[in-house]
């Protein structure tokens, strides 16, 4: 005869097993490859119309291989209709990623204008990032390192990479004009200098901890820890609008918990 108890033990085993498999394959095979979240933001920066701006991050290529939640990327771009794609560094883990970020920024310049920024990654594994600038301005696509442009009434601005300390703000802000202001920078952190000058600042980099834990959130989020805080989605910064992407790759730990892939659409007015 069965008992009782051994019954509830075994169902407790098979329970304790099955949820462990599920969460490994959620980690592990679900979020980080074949999940996207899309985000949606509106914004008033004093502008004289509506600009659509689609905000990706952290590809971390390592290969030729586009995973699916960037080829969804991409085709969620299309659907929306972005004025303008803005993609926050962080585009290779490997030197050998090159290739599949060439390709990337070719299908998302097919849609719309591009501007790109470096992150602390691309310094890491690219050499000569001045000749990678080259190849993707012979794309057609714009890479800001600490420098401004114009696009359709907004000043856009980008940083090199402030995490390793190659943000230069105030020779990014040279010779900038009067209207609304958009600051790219790969690292949130930027915020201690940007705020009060720009009306929105947009960043990536902390992949939105990659492993939130419910109730308690990231164990740990790469970033000096006064700027800890800035972990994702939009926040108010004496005037400044920050917006921190959680990216749409993994580094360091290939997984993904209770924090998806992120496309961030921002129409800014």
């Amino acid at each position: 005869m069965i008992s009782t108890s051994n019954l509830s033990r075994r169902t407790f085993i098979k329970l304790a097993l099955a949820t462990t498999a599920a969460l490994f394959m959620d980690s592990l095979i679900f979020e980080p490859h074949l999940s996207l979240s899309m985000e949606r933001v509106k914004l008033n920066l004093g502008g004289q119309h509506s600009i659509r701006l689609a905000l990706v991050a952290d590809t971390h290529f390592t290969s030729d291989y586009l995973p699916p939640t960037v080829e969804q990327a991409v085709k969620a771009i299309e659907r929306s209709k972005a004025d303008l794609v803005i993609v926050a560094g962080d585009l290779v883990s490997s030197r050998e990623g090159w290739s599949a970020t060439r390709r990337f920024l070719s299908q998302l310049r097919s849609i719309s204008p591009v501007i790109v920024v470096w992150g602390n990654h691309d310094h890491w594994h690219l050499n000569d990032l001045q000749a990678k600038a080259r190849e993707l301005r012979s794309l057609d696509i714009t890479i800001l390192t600490n420098e401004n442009t114009r696009f359709d009434g907004l000043r856009v601005v980008g940083v090199d990479d402030p995490y390793t300390g190659h943000s230069d703000l105030s020779k990014a802000i040279s010779g900038l004009k009067e209207g609304p202001r958009i600051l790219i920078a790969h690292s949130p952190q930027i915020i201690g200098e940007a705020k009060g000058i720009f009306e929105l600042v947009v960043s990536g980099h902390t992949h939105g901890g990659q492993v939130r834990i419910p109730l308690l959130g990231p164990p740990f989020v790469l970033l000096p820890k006064r700027y800890r805080k800035y972990v994702s989605g939009l926040y108010r910064v004496e005037g400044t609008w920050l917006y921190v992407n959680r990216g749409l790759g993994t580094s360091f730990l290939p997984i993904r918990f209770n924090c998806p892939p992120e496309l961030t659409i921002i129409d800014v007015t």
